[in-house]
């Protein structure tokens, strides 16, 4: 026996087994660091579709969740609001209804997971959606607001509370 060659009623053959074997661990080792990755960036690395965890913390309005549309009821001409997660899908709604054109809503995303929107974001006035982990807009994405500030600052004009 030389190697994986063996030599038997005077043929060579090559027994593949042992080789075989081994292959097999390799390739079940691979995919466990392979499956092992996916599981762990399908649970925290990639942000959920829809708003979540919308707490005001100046300003009077309330938020409101139902199936694919989140809308913020805006009383006050400035809010403050903080977000775990703020991205949308594309058959998703965000909506302010917000008392005049000149009203701001500023939305602190602080759950350390980019803002990915994809489906509608409605406004009468000006939002502004601070994420330091960043904001995108994709091809799906209507935007339909006074004006916008997507931005990975904290902290902008206006907002009462940060001066």
């Amino acid at each position: 026996m030389i190697g994986n060659f063996h030599l038997q009623d005077g043929k060579v053959e090559f027994r593949w087994k042992r080789w075989r074997n081994k292959k097999r661990q390799e390739m079940s080792s691979c995919l466990m660091v392979l499956l092992s990755g996916v599981v762990l960036l399908g649970g925290g690395g990639i942000a959920q579709a829809g708003p979540t965890g919308g707490q005001i913390t100046s300003g009077q309005g309330n938020i409101a969740y139902g199936g694919k549309t989140t809308t913020i009821n805006q009383q006050s001409q400035v809010i403050d609001i903080n977000w775990q997660t703020f991205s949308t899908s594309p058959n998703e709604t965000v909506n302010f209804n917000q008392p005049n054109p000149s009203a701001l809503a500023i939305n602190y995303v602080i759950g350390g997971v980019p803002s990915v929107l994809q489906g509608a974001l409605n406004a009468t006035g000006r939002v502004y959606i601070l994420n330091s982990a960043g904001v995108t807009f994709t091809g799906t994405s209507h935007v339909n607001v006074g004006a916008l500030l997507a931005t990975t600052a904290m902290t902008v004009d206006g907002d009462r509370r940060r001066a």
